[in-house]
């Protein structure tokens, strides 16, 4: 997970800084009219009709439309079905771009966590070292692996994945960990480029 309307700025290979001192709501100026390619216009509009509003990475990354495709279908794979439960998923991702502080990444999972009915306060938990008690044993182990795979080297400890077995098959591990690297890397995106927040939260939860 994941998270709307930006001034057009003219087309340039720098982002053009306003003459007032404020900065630009983002690093990469985001493709809009005729700058947009055919693909990301078709997107836009896939986007307005399941999220109620454009989303500002895939204009961001238009800027190659090579990537576009390869994008969503990360993006796919992730939320695609699977046997580990979506609100460990959802609870898991959370936490990581808490960790990473995607503002873009927190907003669009807090609107993905709605649809899935995960408690508010549950999700605002996750960031807590400490052990909770609106967290399950399986949801425990699942932040205590996030944080670890999160941290740089991705050293995970022998005795977090020992855990982490007691809790979930050895294909939930899998997709738990696909889970985890995609949204590292959303947030890797999003993050440096300062693609802030685009309010999905006030959005209706179900369209």
């Amino acid at each position: 997970m994941t998270h709307m309307i930006y001034e057009h700025q003219s087309p340039s290979n720098h982002t053009q800084i306003p003459t007032n001192g404020a900065r630009p709501a983002q690093r990469v100026h985001p493709l809009e009219g005729r700058e947009a390619p055919l693909l990301l216009r078709v997107l836009n509009r896939v986007s307005r009709h399941l999220l109620g509003q454009e989303a500002t990475p895939l204009k961001i990354l238009a800027h190659n439309p090579r990537f576009l495709l390869p994008y969503l279908a990360l993006s796919r794979l992730v939320q695609g079905k699977t046997r580990l439960a979506p609100e460990i998923r959802i609870l898991v991702m959370h936490h990581v771009a808490q960790i990473n502080g995607c503002a873009w990444c927190l907003d669009f999972g807090q609107f993905q966590a709605r649809r899935l009915r995960v408690p508010a306060e549950k999700l605002g938990a996750t960031g807590d070292p400490t052990p909770s008690a609106l967290f399950s044993p399986a949801e425990q182990a699942a932040l205590a692996y996030a944080t670890e795979v999160t941290a740089v080297g991705a050293r995970v400890a022998d005795d977090t994945f020992t855990t982490l077995r007691q809790h979930f098959s050895e294909r939930e591990i899998v997709e738990l960990t696909v889970a985890i690297a995609a949204e590292n890397m959303f947030n890797r995106l999003n993050a440096p480029l300062e693609i802030e927040s685009q309010g999905f939260c006030a959005l209706p939860a179900h369209r």
